[in-house]
């Protein structure tokens, strides 16, 4: 089934949590997702949110058939908002300055992900990305501890600004083979 909500401007907690049949739905003036908001929509493939500014916790967690989200003007990203959207290839975050905790884990069709304007990435954000090739951050400051475990594929990582990484965040990247942190003062251990 299609939701299309025109003048929607907030979409709550809950709200639409395990709407088994949902596929598709459009937030032309939604700026405000809340937590759980669409968690376990396990059909939804289609989301179209080009206002919106806030993804609330585990807002699209499990939603196993979402394959590419596009949030142009969204600066914070909740903690699991994206968990498990084993479909989901394509991310584009241009404004983004926050990811919370295992906002992107094991979302293991995500093949590479940009984030020109974010400063902050959460503990395990893109755990078990076992797809995830590149990593562009060029203004992060911040990466959690497991942040890109397990990300198997990982061959890139730019890091010009990031000052401090926590333990473990790369553990288990074999294939890193380009790694740029000019200006790290700490590496957890």
């Amino acid at each position: 089934s299609q939701v299309s909500l025109p003048v929607c401007k907030y979409i709550g907690y809950a709200a639409f949590d395990w709407c088994k049949s949902l596929s598709q739905i459009s937030l032309p003036m939604c700026s405000y997702i809340g937590s759980f908001a669409f968690f376990d929509t396990t059909l939804l493939s289609q989301v179209n949110l080009p206002v919106c500014e806030y993804v609330g916790e585990r807002a699209f967690q499990m939603c196993y058939s979402l394959s590419q989200i596009s949030l142009p003007v969204c600066s914070y990203i909740g903690k699991s908002a994206f968990d498990w959207c084993s479909s989901l290839s394509q991310v584009s975050l241009p404004i983004c300055s926050y990811i919370g905790a295992y906002a992107f884990g094991s979302c293991r069709s995500l093949t590479k992900i940009s984030l020109p304007m974010c400063s902050y990435i959460g503990a395990g954000a893109f755990y078990s990305c076992s797809s995830l090739s590149q990593v562009s951050l060029p203004v992060c400051s911040y990466i959690g501890n497991h942040t890109f475990e397990s990300c198997s594929s990982l061959t890139k990582i730019s890091l010009p600004m990031c000052s401090y990484i926590e333990a473990d965040a790369f553990f288990g990247c074999n294939k890193s083979s380009q790694v740029s942190l000019p200006v790290c003062e700490y590496i957890g251990s």
